[in-house]
């Protein structure tokens, strides 16, 4: 009988511990491969501005140190035309780039953000308004 209970025992803190370990590995798994996620931006997804008010420079801050290879581009919906000067600056977790003169309409920002470290990726849409 006593051989029994301390069966048990040595089954039951076995398994709490196979099952700590696998919480463990679970969360820190899921760290170490995260991808950038977007933390930031000046402009927000839906967001109106007046012709005065329109942003003349895009800037997006990550969750992670950004590789070179990451993106962002600026677009007039409907003409699909760029409207961002090409003028990409990556600093660790942040992109900017200036945009032109907006005049009325809807654009999308749209970046492809690469992790340094693990060279994974996220990309995104975020979409606004300027109007008279």
């Amino acid at each position: 009988m006593k051989s029994l209970n301390l069966t048990m025992k040595v089954a039951v803190v076995t398994v709490g511990i196979v099952l700590v370990g696998i919480t463990i590995g679970v969360l820190t798994g899921s760290l170490a491969f995260g991808h950038a996620s977007l933390v930031e931006s000046n402009v927000k997804n839906g967001q109106v501005f007046s012709l005065a008010d329109a942003p003349g420079q895009i800037k997006l801050k990550f969750s992670e140190h950004l590789s070179k290879r990451s993106t962002l581009y600026v677009v007039k919906l409907g003409e699909d035309v760029i409207v961002d000067k090409g003028d990409l600056v990556i600093e660790e977790e942040t992109m900017t780039i200036s945009v032109s003169v907006l005049k009325t309409g809807v654009y999308q920002i749209r970046w492809i953000a690469v992790d340094e470290e693990e060279a994974g990726f996220r990309e995104g849409v975020i979409t606004f308004s300027v109007k008279l």
